[in-house]
């Protein structure tokens, strides 16, 4: 894939969090996006409560990292509501803390 640089990008770490998710039984559904797969991740009522996506656009895209949004992302000083440069790992560790809320 290539970002809007023309950059060659991989979203290595998507396929590594399907994995997981699947691996954990977690409730979530796959959409597209800019030709890329976005996940969304569902509370146990099936309420869709944030994404993870990894597309031209988004932020770690270049060296295939994850850009989450919703889950227990807050806005920050400078108006941003998403989180990016995140592993697979890290995704899951703000899934957790979403669900536990």
């Amino acid at each position: 894939m290539k970002d809007f640089f023309g950059r060659e990008f991989e979203p290595i770490e998507m396929e590594r969090l399907i994995e997981m998710l699947n691996e954990r039984n977690a409730k979530f559904r796959i959409k597209e996006i800019f030709g890329t797969k976005q996940v969304w991740f569902m509370d146990e009522n099936g309420k869709e409560i944030g994404d993870a996506i990894c597309h031209a656009g988004s932020y770690g895209h270049e060296d295939g990292l994850l850009e989450i949004m919703g889950l227990d992302i807050t806005i920050d000083e400078y108006g941003d509501s998403v989180l990016g440069w995140l592993t697979a790992e890290e995704v899951l560790e703000h899934l957790d803390n979403a669900l536990r809320k």
